[in-house]
């Protein structure tokens, strides 16, 4: 798979550059620095949060300008009338004034200041924390974080006037942290839940700078993630993303512009480590920055350097030990910048000796030495699956730069079993081992370690190779488990399983190598392909977001059967229910018959009936320049004669939801539905499942009905209805606006 952990770690030793300078800032209180930016003429500007003085629950915007030698120019300390406030995002604008995002009190806040500090305007925008501030290419500016605990985007213009807001969910919750801009879009980063006991995983997703609309959104489940802080562009129009995983590891992943991920490192060390910001440098690595834990509530900075494919080049933690100014504390690294040079400039807190405060910190690094070492490894991949008894061939090809001596050591646990470049292993146990190879020139040792897996049973290669796949609704897929390795016996077995992740409903389909799918509906879905026998099994899940103008539909079943002289009502949901270039247009074979989001059409038997060829009803949905069509074959029963058996077919007055009209609604809508003669509930939950309400239906007969839903009490968003009749339901979603 295309998917790859690559787990290179350098031991510490000659490789990272020289401290060029440390800066502390202390204005008597607490002081933390958040983000720091690379000003136009060369020096830097800092942004952060410092403890008011005689008012310990209160606390104040910190901003310090320095030159290229870290020496102050000017700092200001911007109160918030009583309310505690940060900054926790900074960037120069083209005319050379700053622009900030944070939090004044609960509020969502931004201010502009000049080059001097003096504030130009300091506005709120609603219950939320700014995260990350950006410029965008027509002088407006694009701020991102929190709102009402949802990921939240303002577009501003140049007086903090609000263009556009909105706010985005996976599911549950979601935040941003960090976005750039791409070609008219914003792809922005967080993490999220898909419901509100879920594991939080990465979130990525891509907005239209025009309107907020969202053109994709995906939750990673590569690995066992946490958050992204920080997102940066690459040079071939690519992004890097980097934050901390579930065991406190940090990592780096490289997506594409439509959110595919194209490699993903995670960095393990012994102890937990979190990583709040990266930066691509001149020579296109990166440097991750952020914290590592040495026990209890002790951390340290913490720098990884690696190069354009994320394999470490050196990485380091800052005890500060032998400078008698710090003490070792709850010292980090917050975020960090570069020069075109390739100095390292990060900044963050340290805990000072001489009052015992948090002082903020800046420290700037020389440019680091190039490699002195190129490596080919065998395998490529560090995480390995072997049978038991598999031999294995490891091995190490190192260039050396210097032309020095260079020396092996490989180790499985404590023990070194050979100092040669290569070695061939096989593996008895079932379970989990590790083998590394340290190679040593002069001082400096890198380290490579591989993960094997042995087990009776594993999946060496499945497809698509990418587990994170975008789709037009409409759109067919195939899965397949291409190859499974497993030990001779019976043969392994396959199941598969589609799960809708916005109503979490699970259909089992397929018991083949390979499954392939229809997408007719938009939302987010999870495909798990499962391969086993007896207690052995792999599995490899993919997710897959499924986009179009259409959000869903109805009747659900696309191929109909009704009686003569019988009228139905069809009906879509767009996905963008808030978009004002929405239109609508509906065809019955080829005459437009409507152009709202609902149709009723009534189907008689005539002349043009003979020898029942269906009526053709299409709905063509149109957002802006996107658009979709969902077209229905409905075919009247010859009253004559006895109705002919049509495959698929269906006669939607036998059991379910008939419509939602009107859908989307503004508090009350009508809910029309057909049961049979058994006891009949009917429930509407959020798209977390929870119950939100529930229909009293009293005692009904066999037919059609309707019941008005009130929703006064509710918020915005999509709902799901949902009709049990017997052992029969039914769903379909609602969208109310407020």
């Amino acid at each position: 798979m295309l998917i790859t952990l690559l787990l290179l770690c350098f031991q510490i030793a000659q490789a990272q550059p020289g401290i060029a300078f440390i800066r502390t800032f202390d204005e008597g209180a607490d002081e933390h620095f958040y983000d720091i930016y690379s000003v136009e003429d060369g020096g830097y500007i800092c942004c952060g949060i410092t403890g008011s003085i005689g008012n310990p629950a209160a606390a104040d915007v910190l901003i310090l300008r320095i030159n290229s030698n870290g020496q102050e120019i000017w700092h200001t300390r911007l109160n918030a009338e009583g309310r505690p406030a940060n900054a926790l995002s900074i960037i120069e604008t083209d005319n050379g004034d700053f622009v900030l995002g944070g939090a004044r009190g609960d509020q969502f806040n931004a201010m502009r200041i000049s080059n001097q500090g003096d504030v130009i305007w300091r506005l709120d925008y609603g219950v939320g924390v700014c995260q990350a501030v950006i410029e965008l290419k027509d002088n407006d500016f694009l701020l991102s974080g929190v709102i009402n605990h949802n990921g939240g985007i303002i577009r501003i213009n140049s007086e903090g006037q609000v263009i556009w807001r909105r706010e985005y969910s996976p599911g549950w919750r979601g935040y941003f942290y960090s976005m750039r801009e791409s070609d008219g879009n914003a792809i922005l980063v967080g993490n999220g839940k898909r419901q509100r006991e879920a594991a939080s995983l990465v979130w990525i997703t891509k907005v239209a700078l025009e309107d907020g609309r969202e053109i994709w959104s995906n939750l990673l489940d590569n690995f066992d993630a946490n958050i992204a802080y920080s997102i940066v562009s690459a040079r071939d129009g690519s992004f890097t993303i980097a934050g901390w995983a579930g065991e406190q590891d940090m990592y780096l992943i490289r997506i594409s512009n439509d959110g595919q991920v194209d490699w993903l490192n995670v960095y393990e060390s012994e102890s937990s480590d979190e990583c709040y910001s990266h930066v691509r440098l001149a020579d296109g690595g990166y440097v991750l920055v952020g914290r590592n834990y040495i026990g209890g509530d002790l951390m340290q900075p913490k720098v990884i350097r690696t190069d354009s494919q994320g394999s470490v080049r050196w990485s380091a933690s800052y005890s500060f030990e032998e400078m008698e100014l710090f003490l070792r504390a709850h010292n980090y690294f917050s975020t960090v910048t570069s020069t075109h040079e390739g100095a390292i400039i990060a900044c963050g807190t340290v805990k000072t000796r001489e009052n015992d405060n948090y002082d903020a910190l800046v420290m700037k690094l020389e440019p680091d030495v190039i490699g002195v070492m190129n490596l080919l490894i065998t395998p490529e991949d560090t995480v390995v699956s072997v049978l038991p008894e598999q031999r294995v061939l490891f091995g190490v090809e190192a260039v050396n730069v210097r032309e020095e001596d260079l020396h092996f050591e490989w180790t499985i646990g404590d023990s070194v079993f050979s100092t040669q470049p290569s070695v061939s292993v096989a593996f008895i146990h079932l379970g989990e081992e590790r083998i590394a190879c340290d190679i040593q020139q002069d001082r400096l040792t890198i380290r490579i370690t591989w993960h094997i897996t042995v087990s009776a049973l594993f999946i060496a290669s499945s497809s698509p190779d990418t587990l994170a796949l975008s789709l037009r609704r409409g759109t067919s897929q195939t899965f397949s488990l291409d190859t499974v390795r497993a030990v001779e016996g019976d043969p392994v077995e396959y199941q598969w399983t589609l799960t809708n992740l916005d109503n979490f409903e699970r259909e089992e389909t397929g018991t083949e190598a390979s499954a392939t799918i229809e997408f007719l509906r938009s939302g987010n879905y999870q495909m798990e392909g499962l391969a086993y026998r007896g207690e052995s099994n792999d599995n490899v899940i993919w997710t897959i977001a499924v986009r179009s103008a259409i959000l869903d539909f109805w009747p659900r079943s696309l191929r109909l059967s009704v009686p003569p002289d019988s009228s139905g009502e069809f009906g879509v949901i767009p996905f963008n229910s808030e978009s004002d270039s929405l239109s609508y247009r509906w065809e019955v074979d080829g005459d437009s018959v409507g152009s709202d989001s609902t149709v009723s059409i009534r189907f008689a038997w005539d002349d043009r009936r003979i020898g029942n060829p269906p009526y053709q009803v299409s709905a063509i949905v149109m957002d802006g320049m996107e658009g979709d069509t969902v077209a229905w074959e409905v075919t009247v029963q010859d009253p004559n004669a006895t109705p002919p058996s049509i495959e698929g077919g269906e006669n939607p007055t036998t059991f379910g939801i008939i419509s939602v009209s009107p859908n989307p609604f503004n508090s009350t809508t009508t809910i029309r539905f057909t049961v049979q003669s058994v006891s009949t509930s009917l429930r509407i939950y959020g798209l977390d499942g929870r119950l939100m309400d529930e229909l009293n239906l009293g005692k009904l007969e066999a037919g059609k009905h309707s019941i008005e839903w009130n929703a006064e009490g509710l918020p915005g968003g999509i709902y799901l209805i949902r009709i049990n009749s017997g052992t029969d339901s039914h769903t379909m979603k609602a969208v109310l606006l407020k």
